[in-house]
Order: structure tokens, then sequence, then C-alpha cells
């Protein structure tokens, strides 16, 4: 039944990609097996040392950060990163907590069981499949924290049924109770705040509440298609995005040039990959690369179309004259 869904999904998906938006999808496990997912140059991770390395790391940030976020331990700090947030021992003190289900649950209820492993199974294989870079995204493990917390709740409720203190299981109760309440106004707040942007979404405003720095990347990409031809292909940083911004100009992403590759090197891989223009989108570096080799070898080769942002953060469409 789930490889049928995916199926019946997929297709359509593919079909659509390729035969109305002329773009074939990009290969998983070619990223997954990168060093580093924005520049390929950097060759593919080691096996299997890199990819055990990269479950150690992203099992401590997602869980010692995103996941005690997510239940409301851990408050919201956008200045400092999940790296620097992560702490082994929360991390610890969770894989206690698996533990801790795990055997009470084992001889209990089978279909606990089967959920723990499951949740477990697939953040284990993210955990070793996602380069760290992605460790700032919770979304990646939130459709399993429920699954977790089913487990940890029943496996506290076999417990309290089986002491022998009759006073233990209104304690538990209690307890979850209080959870609950204590979730109830984190969660009202997300959906108040989400709520009020569906609105303007559903209305086709795309730009709604963006954060400072998307303002000058969204007005780029919107003023794009009366900029370029609708054959343009435009390489950037942030695709999916721009695609979306732009109403539907065709953009691709470009690995990291190498630090003493020549600008006749760069230029012969863009036209290879058909790229016409170069978006410096204000968030990833290969592009801005690519335009500080090329510029200082041949500055007539690129000609702004666009431009915005500030001198810290600039922003650039520039076509590409071969």
């Amino acid at each position: 039944m789930s490889v049928l869904s995916f199926v019946i999904f997929k297709l359509p998906y593919e079909f659509f990609t390729r035969t109305v938006l002329h773009a074939a999808t990009t290969s998983q496990l070619t990223q997954v097996m990168q060093k580093d997912f924005y520049n390929p140059a950097a060759g593919n991770e080691d096996f299997p040392s890199g990819y055990i390395e990269r479950m150690f790391e992203n099992f401590n940030i997602f869980v010692s950060v995103q996941v005690y976020k997510v239940l409301g331990f851990r408050s919201d700090n956008m200045k400092v990163s999940a790296a620097e947030e992560a702490n082994w021992l929360l991390s610890i003190i969770f894989a206690a907590a698996l533990v801790f289900i795990f055997v009470s649950l084992f001889k209990k209820n089978k279909f606990l069981v089967f959920c723990l492993l499951y949740a477990a199974g697939v953040w284990l294989a993210s955990f070793a499949s996602l380069q760290t870079i992605w460790a700032e995204q919770w979304r990646l493990i939130l459709p399993y924290v429920p699954y977790i917390l089913i487990c940890l709740l029943g496996a506290i409720w076999y417990r309290a049924k089986d002491a022998k203190m009759s006073a233990f299981k209104p304690i538990v109760v209690v307890g979850v109770v209080i959870f609950l309440l204590i979730q109830l106004p984190l969660t009202f707040n997300k959906i108040s705040e989400n709520g009020r942007g569906l609105k303007h979404y559903l209305k086709g405003d795309m730009s709604y509440n963006i954060p400072e720095q998307y303002a000058d990347f969204v007005s780029i990409c919107d003023s794009m298609k009366s900029k370029v031809p609708a054959t343009a292909v435009i390489a950037t940083g942030k695709p999916g995005e721009a695609f979306v911004y732009s109403g539907g100009c065709k953009f691709t992403r470009i690995g990291m040039p190498r630090a003493d590759e020549s600008a006749d090197s760069v230029l012969a891989d863009l036209k290879k990959q058909g790229v016409t223009y170069l978006f410096a989108d204000g968030f990833s570096r290969q592009v801005g690369s690519a335009i500080q080799i090329i510029y200082k070898r041949y500055p007539d080769k690129l000609v702004p179309i666009l431009e915005a942002g500030s001198q810290d953060r600039p922003l650039a469409l520039m076509e590409i004259k071969y």
C-alpha cells in the first residue's frame, strides 16, 4: 500500500515537471551522496564513516534542539544556529527515553512498538542521509514526533498500571493534562500566526509577511518574467522559491566553482548546462562566486538586468553574453 500510494503521486508529478515545466527532477540519491549539497565538486561522502558521523551529528542537533522545541521545552532563538544550541546531555536523555519506551511496550502493545520502531527508523535514516546544513529545519522531523509522544505516554501508562501504588495512575493523568495545557498556548499562537498568512496566500498575495531578507529576493523574482525570454535558464541557489515568486521562470542550481577555477572553465560549465542568466539571490554562494570569477576576466560578458539590495547584501540578475 505504501509503495502503491507513492507511485500514484510520483508518476503524475514526474510527468508534470517534464512535460509542463520542461525540467527533470533532481536525483535525491545524488544529493545524499554529496559531501556538500551546494558544492558537488567536493565529491561524495566517505562510506561508511561519513554517513555514521552525519547520523550522530544530526541526531544531536535535531533531537536536543528541534524535538525539544516542537514539544515546547525550548524556545525559538533565531539569532543562534541549531548546531550552537545542541546539547549532548539532552540527546542522551532522549535516547534513554526511547530505550525506556521500547522496554516498557515490548510485551504490552505490538502496535505501539511498531510506531516507535517506524519513527526511530525514519529518523535514523534521515540523520544518516541529510547533510548537517539541514539540521536547522525542524519540519524534517516534525511528522514523527507524535509517534514518539504517543509511545511515551503509552509506556508511562503501562508502567502506571503495573505499579502497586494506586495513586500513581492519577499522578500520571494529571501530569499529561498539565503537559497538554502547557502546549495549548504555543499551539494557538502558531495557528494564529500561520492563519493570518494563509488568508493572504489563498488570495494570491505570496509576498505577505515575508522576512526582511527575502523582500529584495521576491522583488527581483516578481520582475523577472517581463525582463527575460521564456526560454531563459536562470542559475540560482534557490530554484524552488524563485520559480514560485517569478511566476514560472525556469531555474537551475549550479555547483560551487573551485577557488582556482578559470573564467573560461566556469563559462564552459554554464554553457554546457544551458544557463543564460545568473541570479545572485543573496543567500547562496555558488552564483556569486561564478559572477566574481567571470567578471574579473570578462566583465563585458555579464550584463546587469535587475539589481536590488544593499552594499552588504547585493542581489542581481545578469545575462551571460557567451
